[in-house]
């Protein structure tokens, strides 16, 4: 007994209550036929957690059993520990479901099959009515119809009766036919050394051997007559000229098979059984997902789909009409009547002064003019819904103007989209500023440019004088600095050195200037005169005709937060520095990483300034009383007169300057 060999260890993948059933019968299997069962529970825990495997043995230390007795362990206990580690929570309509649901293969026999249902019904607490849902199940499932017409044709069907049936039937056709898959491929038939390529027919019924081919086997065949008739796909019936038995070798894998001999086939065909018999296929246990068991559990799984607004929002806007005090007053005063003067009108009602007149009730809705007045508590989310689809302040403008209303709708809108982040990121470019070009020389070769370009994969360096505009090119070896460097000097000795080099990537960005003391009326050699002066004309109109469609951006402040034009869209960024180059701006991403770019490329961020701004041009503030006039209240230490001296409008509302112009004095003279 000792050379038993245990269990295997528990699998944990797949359907894991399946692998503990199984596992634990064998373990109990085990331990009769190795006499431990009379052992002390102590050595049959010690045994079973042996035998269980090391990802099992790591779930034991995880359970944190609780023993009745720490000093007398059970393995029942250990064993119930398990099962309710493995073993889902049950639910009888869906194990049911899954009764029910089960597929009879009919290449697996009756008695598999029932034992299947017997296995799935364990589950389903059927109770006494257990054999006759087996019956049922058995009976429904039949794919042959008139086995299935027999089965409900016989009064008072028993269970076994019907499984009696089902074995009868399953005998009688494994004798006249063979089954296999659908998919083919190609292998090889060794019969007396001699090679024949077979194409295995998954789903064929009966394995087939061209006459041509039997012909020409190296050995007699031993054919027998047969009165078989096959059919092909189509219902095309053939007449097989008799029955062989071969040997057939498929890797390394031999079994004697029966061939039906027919002259309407010139490839060999295996079928089904063949296929079984030589393991060309093998039968994969399917892995079955549980479906959620609890509402909870299905609620978890599929979120999304119970994620939503939940109902109409007319319906919120119109419930929460019911309680809101501003909604509350205007229905009063459209009840009553509003006063013949502004100034009588509670403060929280001023701003819709200008519809009153338009201003009606409707199923418990505020209107103006089949517009819904939208309360304040709702106007957050009902902006959000009005941006979903990301498009431009005029069309969600227009689109918000048709539908509803409240004081300030407009600049809400504005301010939505322009702190939309998404809608930041795809912004069009900045448009171009105005020219800056580069100051006139007063003499040929005194300020130059260069620049490496390529020409049929070729290497060139170009100097040009900003005086004269006179071209240089010379063909480059290649871009080494070393290469650079000495056709730069072979000009030099030509032409000069001149006061200021321009060009690209310049390393130390200086003025390269000669060693040897020179003045610079010496520099200067006599040129035409009024040159400098066309040239400063031919700039200006050059200028003039590029600024047609430029605009001045406004220079940002070291710390604003900016967005960065990238190949991504608009992403956001801050100012560093502003550099001594006209435009030129040093800034920092949110990653840490740091970039120069030019005024064109950046633009303030909205959405980061939005924060900033509260716009109370339209409305007044929602805390001010209910028939109390709005005053402003003078902060400490501030004189009368100071506060009486703030900007008013006729009505007496204050005049807040915007945010932007808070750096610039916009008092008038």
């Amino acid at each position: 007994m000792e050379s038993l060999t245990p269990p295997p260890p528990l699998s944990l993948s797949g359907n894991l209550a399946e692998n503990w059933r199984k596992w634990e019968q064998r373990l109990n299997l085990y331990f009769v036929a190795s006499g431990l069962t009379d052992k002390s529970e102590e050595r049959k825990i010690a045994v079973m957690l042996h035998c269980v495997g090391e990802d099992a043995l790591e779930i034991y230390n995880a359970l944190n059993i609780q023993y009745a007795d720490a000093q007398a362990k059970k393995m029942e206990e250990v064993l119930t520990a398990f099962r309710q580690y493995c073993a889902p929570r049950k639910n009888t309509v869906f194990e049911r479901h899954q009764f029910w649901a089960h597929k009879h293969n009919e290449e697996a026999g009756i008695d598999k099959f029932v034992t299947e249902l017997r296995l799935r019904a364990r589950d389903c607490e059927f109770g006494e009515s257990e054999d006759l849902m087996l019956r049922d199940k058995i009976v429904f499932s039949i794919a042959d119809h008139r086995l299935r017409e027999r089965l409900l044709s016989t009064a008072d069907l028993p269970l076994h009766k019907a499984i009696d049936i089902c074995r009868a039937k399953e005998a009688a056709t494994m004798q006249a036919r063979a089954t296999a898959p659908n998919s083919s491929t190609e292998e090889q038939l060794v019969h007396a050394g001699h090679r024949s390529h077979l194409q295995t027919r998954h789903g064929a019924e009966a394995n087939v051997l061209p006459l041509a081919v039997a012909e020409g086997l190296p050995m007699p065949l031993n054919m027998q007559r047969t009165d078989t008739v096959l059919v092909a796909y189509g219902g095309a019936r053939i007449q097989p000229k008799g029955v062989v038995k071969l040997l057939v070798q498929a890797r390394r894998k031999q079994a004697q098979l029966y061939f039906f001999v027919t002259d309407a086939s010139d490839t060999p065909l295996l079928g089904r059984q063949a296929c079984v018999q030589l393991d060309l296929v093998r039968r994969v246990e399917a892995l079955a997902r549980s479906a959620p068991a609890t509402k909870q559990q299905l609620l978890q799984q599929y979120s999304s789909v119970f994620e939503g607004l939940g109902g109409s929002i007319t319906q919120l806007v119109q419930a929460a009409s019911e309680t809101d005090e501003e909604m509350l007053l205007l229905k009063d005063l459209h009840t009553g009547g509003w006063p013949d003067r502004r100034k009588s009108v509670p403060p929280r009602a001023q701003p819709y002064w200008s519809v009153r007149h338009s201003l009606y009730i409707d199923d418990g809705l505020v209107m103006v003019n089949k517009r819904i007045v939208v309360p304040k508590s709702l106007r957050a989310e009902v902006l959000q819904q009005l941006h979903t689809a990301h498009q431009g302040i005029q069309r969600s403008l227009a689109h918000a103007r048709a539908i509803m209303y409240w004081p300030g709708l407009s600049n809400d809108v504005r301010a939505m989209v322009d702190s939309c982040s998404s809608c930041q990121e795809q912004l069009p470019s900045n448009q171009r500023e105005p020219l800056l070009p580069h100051p006139v020389p007063d003499a040929p070769w005194q300020r130059i440019a260069a620049d490496i370009f390529e020409l049929q994969g070729r290497p060139f360096l170009l100097i040009t004088d900003y005086y004269s505009k006179f071209p240089e090119v010379l063909q480059l070896p290649d871009k080494t600095a070393g290469s650079v460097i000495a056709r730069f000097k072979a000009v030099f000795s030509r032409h000069g050195v001149p006061f200021t080099l321009i060009a690209d990537h310049l390393l130390m960005g200086r003025v390269l200037r000669s060693n040897l003391p020179i003045s610079n009326a010496a520099l200067q050699p006599s040129t035409p005169v009024n040159v400098r002066e066309g040239l400063a004309r031919c700039q200006w109109r050059q200028k003039e005709s590029y600024d047609k469609t430029a605009a001045p951006l406004l220079p940002f402040r070291t710390g604003e937060r900016v967005r960065m034009e990238t190949a991504q869209g608009w992403q956001p960024a801050s100012i560093v520095r502003a550099r001594e180059e006209p435009r030129s701006y040093d800034i920092i991403t949110p990653s840490g990483a740091t970039y120069r770019r030019n005024r064109k490329h950046l633009r303030p961020d909205r959405a980061a300034r939005h924060d900033d701004q509260q716009d109370d041009i339209e409305a007044p503030d929602s805390d001010t009383e209910q028939g109390a006039t709005p005053v402003e209240a003078p902060e400490p230490g501030a004189n009368a007169p100071e506060s009486q001296s703030a900007p008013c409008t006729r009505s007496g509302r204050r005049i807040k300057p915007p945010v932007r112009l808070k750096d610039y004095d916009t008092a008038s003279d």
